[in-house]
C-alpha cells in the first residue's frame, strides 16, 4: 500500500453523512479549515472506494450508539459538535 493522507469536507448535518474514500481508509481526525468541517484520513489511493457513515452529535444533545466511535469535535461559531464514524458490529 502506498499511503498518502487525504481530506474529505463534510457537511455539519443533523441527518447522517455518507462520504466516499478509499477502502480501509484510517481516520485521523476532523477539524475545521477555511469554515468546512474537514476530515483527514490515511489512505490507499489504489484502493476502490467504499462509503463510510458518520453522524455529528452537538455538545448537549443525545449521546453516541454503541456502534459509533468518536473522530473529533469542531467549533461553528458558539455551537460545538462531535463527529462520529459508523463501525461495522
Amino acid at each position: 500500500m502506498a499511503a498518502t493522507i487525504w481530506k474529505f469536507p463534510v457537511q455539519i448535518s443533523d441527518a447522517a453523512v455518507v462520504v466516499e474514500m478509499p477502502a480501509g481508509a484510517d481516520v485521523l481526525c476532523v477539524h475545521m479549515q477555511s469554515g468546512v468541517a474537514t476530515v483527514w484520513a490515511v489512505v490507499d489511493s489504489a484502493a476502490k472506494k467504499e462509503r463510510r457513515l458518520f453522524s455529528w452529535l452537538p455538545t448537549g444533545g443525545d449521546g453516541p450508539r454503541d456502534d459509533e466511535a468518536y473522530v473529533g469535535t469542531v467549533l461553528v461559531g458558539p455551537l460545538v459538535w462531535h463527529l462520529f464514524q459508523v463501525v461495522a458490529p
